[in-house]
């Protein structure tokens, strides 16, 4: 029996392959960040101007020291892309954990109260969704500073409306229920009915968000410190790494082919993984499968 429901478990997990991966990926990126001192081969801050631009180590002019080479001051890539990770990763956590916490507070307000405070939440819902998520952001992190702090308060302020808006229609069916009308008819509090009875109801609405807009802070992150309203230098970013080597990537494709792929990889990563507990927590697909 034990064996039969081990094998029942790893295939309705295989069901769920691109949502595997994108965990495998997300792992990946999450360990380096948590493990770079150990994991990185040198200093991401030592400059060597003798060894700038030094190619890749499969390359013929290459060195085995630096494995994915070195910038224009001669800082190795491949430890600059493994302390990246911890700012990409830290920003989007910190982000999303903003974005999270007021979304869900306007969100349940919309829905949970009708009248004046819903029409009021949802003009301001609108009224953020109105402007290009990007160039508020550009415009806030401009008037306030370009620094590590900044980024993510910005990102996370401006992100909210995805998951007020998603969580209000969730509330708005919720609130209908039976069991929540059962509630409120024996004289239960409303806040203990929107803690307690309908916020629970709606954790997997927010994990899945959750994960999903971690990578598009992670992708607006590295716009913002490529255009250096982001980290500042010499703090290894992904962004500025890119940045860094756009004058030079004609000749020196690494430059700028590096620090891509690591924001393609965990953005592909962030939103396999995302989609995937979209499907494993959707009941009307696990019918049909």
């Amino acid at each position: 029996m034990g064996r039969r429901n081990i094998f029942i478990l790893f295939r309705s997990i295989g069901k769920y392959r691109f949502g595997i991966l994108g965990a495998f990926l997300t792992m990946i990126m999450i360990v380096s960040a948590l493990l770079a001192p150990f994991l990185s081969p040198l200093d991401p801050y030592d400059q060597d101007i003798s060894k700038r631009f030094t190619p890749p180590s499969w390359h013929e002019q290459g060195n085995m020291k630096y494995l994915l080479g070195t910038d224009h001051v001669g800082r190795d890539t491949l430890s600059r892309l493994i302390y990246g990770s911890r700012i990409s990763l830290s920003v989007g956590l910190f982000a999303v954990l903003i974005s999270a916490n007021i979304g869900i507070i306007f969100g349940l307000l919309a829905g949970y109260y009708s009248g004046f405070i819903d029409s009021m939440i949802s003009y301001l819902i609108d009224l953020m969704l109105s402007v290009p998520y990007i160039l508020l952001a550009m415009a806030l992190v401009a008037t306030f500073g370009a620094s590590y702090v900044n980024v993510f308060i910005v990102l996370g302020i401006t992100g909210w409306p995805l998951y007020a808006r998603v969580l209000r229609s969730e509330v708005l069916r919720i609130r209908e229920m039976e069991y929540i009308r059962a509630a409120r008819a024996l004289g239960m509090k409303k806040r203990r009915i929107i803690f307690l009875e309908i916020l629970p109801n709606l954790l997997n609405n927010i994990l899945v968000i959750g994960t999903i807009q971690t990578a598009q802070v992670i992708i607006a992150e590295s716009f913002l410190s490529f255009l250096g309203l982001g980290v500042q230098p010499p703090i290894p970013s992904w962004g500025g790494m890119l940045a860094e080597g756009r004058e030079n990537m004609l000749e020196m494709w690494w430059l700028a082919a590096f620090p891509g792929i690591a924001i393609f990889l965990t953005a592909l990563g962030m939103n396999l993984l995302g989609d995937g507990l979209r499907d494993f927590f959707d009941p009307f697909k696990k019918k049909q499968a």
